[in-house]
């Protein structure tokens, strides 16, 4: 997996997010690379602010809305790829942050996160 630099929006269409918070829209590439089945979903994905992780906003339609491609979840197959971007709400002052994914299954799957 593969992130890009996040995009702070202080609206995306009619949703703002609650006083004192921004949207942080993460662009993310995802290539499963020797597993049969990779399990993706957006809401894996957990941001971590100042010692707090965040789920992740689900903000899909408005993102679609604004022109932006949210990241779908979708079984990837071995060599299949997809790219979208992932929504956060956080406190408005957030400039450090890390990204984490918890695959919720059994299998023991090694996840890297690197910058695209």
């Amino acid at each position: 997996m593969c992130t890009g630099d996040g995009i702070s929006k202080k609206k995306i269409g009619y949703s703002e997010p609650a006083p004192g918070k921004i949207y942080l829209l993460i662009p993310v590439t995802v290539e499963n690379q020797g597993y049969e089945e990779f399990p993706l979903s957006p809401y894996q994905f957990k941001l971590t602010v100042d010692k707090v992780k965040y789920d992740s906003a689900a903000l899909s339609y408005t993102m679609s809305q604004a022109g932006l491609v949210p990241l779908e979840s979708v079984e990837l197959q071995d060599g299949g790829k997809i790219s979208g971007y992932i929504s956060f709400e956080v406190p408005a002052s957030t400039t450090d942050y890390e990204l984490s994914y918890d695959t919720w299954a059994w299998e023991d799957y090694d996840v890297k996160l690197r910058k695209c």
